[in-house]
């Protein structure tokens, strides 16, 4: 886009940004402007219609999550401040600069958000950051991330909130698929009591959402971001924080009746979202979410019409108790709901354990060592949807301020950033089928049985079976799991023998380690037997692995966690829960069969196993180095038809 005035967008043109108003590439080219324009931050923060201000606030809030420009240096007020002693800087985007500091008697860290003075230099708004710096403090709860103090020092203002290191749910459910159901119920419950306390200094959140829940290194649930957060005093004479008549909060988790006028909402709206929330922890997808209700207008339909998804149809193991608890927080009017947080909390406490919630973060470390180091050469995220142009400036500034873990995180879409970091290299076998059994990972080599030949794969050549054969492997303590287990492998069946086809199995179907198998309806079964002889199976729905092209299947067993996962190209598709360790035994691994009956019909490419459980965005990089190298490995004239005719 090319801007009016020369260098400067006009007047008009960020008007019509700040009412959202502009296509998708216009706004992201006034936003990157504005990143780096102390002059246009003035103009548009003067503009006298109130929205356009508050839009900027929600659409650099937008930018939170995306990678930040190069940060700038440290101010003045920080260079040798009395108390606080910078470290460095964590991040830096269209609101300010967040910087990790210590504080020097308390040596404790803590985060710093340096709020662009453009964005405060009206009094009116230098009130608002002052009152709101009042309101934050007001909440203390060790679910709710705690602010330390505000500053002001002339034209700069500061924020000082806590520290918090862990990851916010939706990066989790992103990165491991949906959660076991106990984990997940202890989530929404402390999310619960977090809302209670909140809802008893008289504010709404509006805004409860994975992306706002944060889980710590030690298990606890941090609610972020509020940014969107209502008095509910009744002090008419105060200024509102908020612009009566429009819809504020994010599509997928927003009550009915906050898409009529969020003004009026009380606490009952948080408990629909924390609903929304709990639905997607438990199905790796929000009840009306874009797949089900591709636009806003029919979201909103969803939302006040349409009867929620059953979600024991996506995780059969749900408790009937539960799925009334989640269809009551989901209820259309308010006044069927739960009256209030707490009830909430007390509703999941039978179904809630904290066992094992740190562990849900251990496949992440890397990622969280990867995003500092990685600050300097960010990435472009696609822009989030968003619904509504309100908030506060202090308050979208904690959120930005506590969420510095986002910045610099790997978009899904950006393919190369993916297969640099995300790819795993630590299967324990893998076998390539290049005209042999070998295992490239200098394991034991298989041995072709039957009637097994080569063809063309997705990477070079692949085993390719007539249903009697298989891949034999003898048994080895590398391939004898018990902790955990990722079955990963390409396929494409071109028929079915009988009602399974093994892909990669170890031991009989009584004595089961572990094996994942295309059933003959195109679903697919993961299982295993536990240390305790019970045989613990997956069923998907049929239809997801069609006949006649590669598919990459992948079941993952994580007894520490307490969840088997199932993924097709990368994505989810189904779960339920473990029920103890693995069962190690003798008898050989088989690729292409059970050993006995349940022979595949087509090609396997690159079947591999690895003694842990790999997460969803390393899987997705399996995906997608497949499909670049099967797409390199085309001839010339497949990836460039002639134009000749």
């Amino acid at each position: 886009m090319k801007h009016d005035n020369g260098s400067h967008p006009a007047s008009d043109r960020l008007r019509a940004f700040s009412l959202g108003h502009l296509s998708n590439d216009d706004s992201e080219a006034i936003e990157n402007h504005l990143a780096d324009c102390p002059t246009c931050h003035q103009t548009l923060a003067s503009l006298d219609d109130n929205d356009s201000f508050q839009s900027l606030l929600k659409s650099l809030d937008q930018r939170a999550a995306d990678p930040p420009p190069p940060p700038a240096a440290t101010p003045q007020v920080l260079q040798n401040h009395p108390r606080y002693q910078v470290v460095q800087v964590l991040g830096s985007g269209g609101m300010g600069t967040v910087f990790k500091a210590g504080h020097r008697l308390l040596d404790r860290p803590v985060v710093i958000k340096v709020i662009h003075p453009e964005l405060i230099r009206a009094p009116e708004l230098v009130q608002r950051f002052q009152r709101e710096a009042r309101l934050a403090a007001k909440l203390s709860h060790p679910n709710v991330v705690t602010v330390y103090e505000a500053e002001q020092d002339e034209a700069t203002f500061l924020l000082v909130m806590e520290f918090i290191d862990g990851e916010n749910l939706r990066e989790l459910v992103r990165k491991r698929g949906p959660l076991p159901v106990a984990a997940a119920c202890e989530l929404a419950r402390q999310t619960a009591l977090g809302l209670q306390h909140i809802h008893e200094q008289g504010l709404v959140h509006r805004d409860i959402k994975p992306a706002n829940l944060m889980l710590t290194l030690s298990g606890q649930l941090k609610v972020l971001d509020l940014g969107l957060a209502i008095l509910k005093t009744g002090n008419v004479a105060q200024p509102e924080l908020t612009v009566a008549n429009q819809s504020l909060g994010t599509i997928d988790y927003m009550a009915p009746e906050q898409w009529q006028d969020s003004h009026e909402v009380d606490i009952g709206a948080d408990i629909y979202s924390l609903g929304c929330t709990l639905y997607f922890l438990l199905a790796g997808m929000p009840p009306f979410g874009v797949s089900e209700s591709p636009n806003a207008m029919r979201q909103m339909y969803a939302h006040s019409l349409a009867p929620v998804p059953s979600i024991r149809e996506k995780r059969p193991e749900v408790p009937e108790a539960l799925a009334a608890v989640i269809k009551r927080m989901l209820s259309k009017s308010r006044a069927d709901r739960y009256s209030l947080p707490a009830e909430v909390a007390a509703a999941l406490e039978p179904f809630a354990s904290a066992t094992g919630l740190p562990d849900l973060l251990r496949s992440s470390t890397a990622d969280r060592h990867r995003i500092t180091v990685s600050l300097a050469a960010p990435a472009r995220r696609q822009p989030r949807r968003r619904w509504g142009i309100v908030g506060a400036c202090l308050l979208v500034a904690l959120a930005i301020g506590v969420g510095w873990w986002r910045f610099g995180r790997t978009p899904l879409s950006n393919k190369e950033t993916i297969a640099q970091q995300a790819l795993p290299t630590d299967s324990v076998a893998c076998w390539s089928g290049e005209g042999n059994a070998t295992n490239v990972r200098g394991g034991v080599p298989g041995t072709l049985v039957g009637g097994v030949n080569f063809a063309t794969g997705i990477v070079g050549q692949a085993f390719q079976f007539d249903g009697t054969g298989r891949v034999e492997v003898p048994t080895s303590p590398t391939l004898d799991l018990t902790d955990a287990v990722t079955l990963e492998a390409w396929v494409k069946p071109t028929g079915f023998r009988r009602g399974f086809a093994g892909v990669l199995v170890k031991g009989s179907r009584t004595t089961r380690n572990y094996g994942l198998l295309v059933r003959n309806n195109g679903g697919l079964h993961l299982s295993y037997y536990t240390t305790n002889g019970e045989n613990i199976l997956m069923d998907t729905t049929g239809g997801v692995v069609p006949l006649d092209q590669f598919s990459h299947v992948a079941g993952v067993i994580d007894p520490a966690v307490g969840v088997m996962l199932v993924y097709v190209n990368g994505q989810f598709v189904a779960s339920r829960a473990t029920a103890g360790p693995l069962l190690p035994n003798t008898a050989p691994l088989t690729i292409g069969s059970d050993g006995t009956s349940y022979g595949f019909q087509g090609s396997i490419d690159e079947p591999s196993v690895y003694k842990r459980a790999l997460n969803q965005a390393e899987i997705q990089a399996i995906v997608t180095t497949g499909r670049e190298r099967e797409q390199a490995q085309r001839p010339p004239e497949a990836n460039h038809p002639s134009d000749g005719g």
